[in-house]
C-alpha cells in the first residue's frame, strides 16, 4: 500500500500534535483515510486462506511512521465493525499512548510482570470498537519480556477476545525485539518511508526478517515529508549519521539511548548526506 503525507490532510504540524495523526477519525473522507482503507483491504485479501488476527507493524529504522500507520489501520478495522486492540510493544520509546492521549501506565509491562491484571491495563479510547494496551513502565529488559511465555499467553488471550490485534513493534534493525515478536504474530506489515531509507538498510531488514521466517505480508510506502522536518534521528543520529556509513554498520548510538531528548538536525542535512 501507499500512504500519502498526512500533514496536508489533517493539519498536523509535528510531534507536539500527535493526536492529529488519527486522520481516519478526523478526516474520514480524505485521500489519506481512503489509502488506509486500501491497506485494510490488502491485508484482508492477503489472509483469506488462514486465520489472521495478530498483525505486527514494524519498520527498518525509527521515525518512519509505523505507529501512525498502526493507529490508523486499527481505526479502519474498527470502522468496519471489528473489535480491535492496539498493543504498544515498543518498550523503549512508546508513543501510542500520546496519540490516543492516555497515560502510559499501567500497560503491557505491568501485565507481563504480574503486577496488574489485563483488564486493568486495557484503556478505553472512547472510539467505538477500539481498546488500547499501552507500553507501561519502560523495562530494563524489553527483548526478554517480549519473547517470554507470558507474552505468548497474553497474545493468545487477546486473540480470543478481539477480532484484530495490531502490534506496534520496534524497528527491525536497531534491536531484536521485532524479529522475536514475529513468533507470536500471524502477519507482519513493514513500513518504509519514501525517499529516506537506504537500499542497504532495507536489504538488511529483509535478511533479519527472513532469518526468523517472519510472515511478512508486504510493505507500506509511507510519505511523511509534509509531517516532520527534523525527526530522522528519533532514536539517535548514528543510524543516519557517520556511524551508519562509517566503521560500525549499526551506528554509534543505540535504540532508546536517550529517552528524554530528540535530535533537531534539519532534514536538508541528512538528505544531502544520503545523496
Amino acid at each position: 500500500a501507499m500512504i500519502p503525507a498526512i500533514g496536508n490532510e489533517s493539519g498536523a504540524a509535528g510531534p507536539s500534535d500527535r493526536a492529529s495523526r488519527l486522520v481516519v477519525k478526523l478526516k474520514p473522507k480524505s485521500s489519506v483515510a481512503e489509502a488506509f482503507r486500501g491497506l485494510r483491504t490488502a491485508i484482508h485479501f492477503s489472509s483469506l486462506k488462514r486465520d489472521t488476527k495478530v498483525v505486527m507493524v514494524t519498520s527498518s529504522f525509527p521515525g518512519e511512521g509505523k505507529t501512525t500507520i498502526a493507529a490508523n489501520l486499527g481505526l479502519t478495522f474498527a470502522q468496519a465493525g471489528n473489535r480491535v486492540v492496539l498493543v504498544d510493544c515498543d518498550l523503549r520509546r512508546p508513543s501510542l499512548n500520546t496519540i490516543f492521549e492516555h497515560s502510559r501506565t499501567p500497560g503491557i509491562t505491568e501485565v507481563l510482570a504480574g503486577d496488574v491484571p489485563l483488564a486493568e491495563a486495557l484503556h478505553n479510547t472512547s472510539i467505538e470498537n477500539i481498546s488500547l494496551l499501552t507500553a507501561g513502565t519502560i523495562p530494563p529488559n524489553p527483548a526478554e519480556l517480549l519473547c517470554s511465555d507470558s507474552m505468548r499467553v497474553l497474545l493468545a488471550g487477546l486473540r480470543e477476545s478481539y477480532d484484530i490485534v495490531i502490534i506496534d513493534a520496534p524497528p527491525v534493525i536497531p534491536v531484536t525485539d521485532a524479529p522475536l515478536l514475529t513468533a507470536f504474530t500471524d502477519m507482519v506489515v513493514v513500513v518504509l518511508e519514501s525517499g529516506r531509507i537506504p537500499a542497504k538498510a532495507a536489504q538488511r531488514m529483509k535478511e533479519l526478517l527472513q532469518s526468523v521466517q517472519a510472515p511478512v505480508a508486504g510493505f507500506v510506502l509511507n510519505d511523511r515529508t509534509a509531517l516532520y522536518s527534523d525527526t530522522y534521528g528519533y532514536y539517535g543520529k548514528g543510524y543516519y549519521g557517520k556511524g551508519y556509513y562509517g566503521r560500525r554498520y549499526y551506528g554509534y548510538s543505540y535504540y532508546g539511548a536517550d529517552d528524554q531528548k530528540e535530535t533537531g538536525v534539519k532534514k536538508s542535512w541528512w538528505r544531502k548526506l544520503l545523496r
